[in-house]
């Protein structure tokens, strides 16, 4: 029981740091993108804005909380 006990507490630690982990990349490549002087978009397959950068912002003229979530066709002329 207490190896059981054991070796659960330890995939916990392990999970854990790997969430830390994930959660620094991501602070990381949002810093990246944020610092990037061209227009930057993140879609995903289908389509749909899931992150704009300042470049954008600035090219497009929309705020990143006004675009994500809207298909990319928003900008078809």
């Amino acid at each position: 029981m207490m190896m059981a006990l054991g070796s659960q507490i330890g995939l916990f630690i392990d999970r854990k740091q790997a969430e830390q982990g994930l959660r620094e990349s991501e602070m990381r490549f949002r810093s990246v993108l944020q610092s990037a002087l061209d227009a930057v978009i993140v879609a995903d397959q289908q389509g749909i804005i899931m992150s704009w950068n300042k470049g954008a912002q600035s090219i497009f003229g929309y705020e990143e909380e006004e675009i994500v979530g809207l298909p990319l066709t928003t900008f078809d002329a």
